[in-house]
């Protein structure tokens, strides 16, 4: 058997985990991996607010544009045109 100290802090718990020579790859991407979900989970339950917050409300109708002078004097240039180019071609 190796001789195995005790660890005795925070910070050398993390590095015994994360050591490169002792552990394989695989291990040290799946301590990270599962410090970043208790990340994830901590936050969640911190500010359940955010979770359940309501929708914004839907947004109100739109103000009505009446039809006044200025389409109606468009409509009926194009129809005087419509008219002034039927007769041109009445008359070739």
């Amino acid at each position: 058997m190796k001789n195995i100290k005790p660890i005795t802090s925070l910070r050398e718990t993390t590095q015994a985990l994360l050591e490169r020579k002792r552990r394989p790859r695989f291990i040290r991407t799946m301590v990270m991996a599962g410090v970043t979900t208790l990340i994830l989970i901590a936050t969640a339950l911190v500010s359940p607010d955010r979770a359940e917050s309501q929708p914004p409300p839907p947004p109100s109708k739109p103000a009505q544009t009446p039809i006044d002078g200025g389409l109606g004097l468009l409509a009926a240039a194009g129809g005087a045109y419509a008219v002034k180019k039927l007769r041109d071609r009445e008359k070739r």
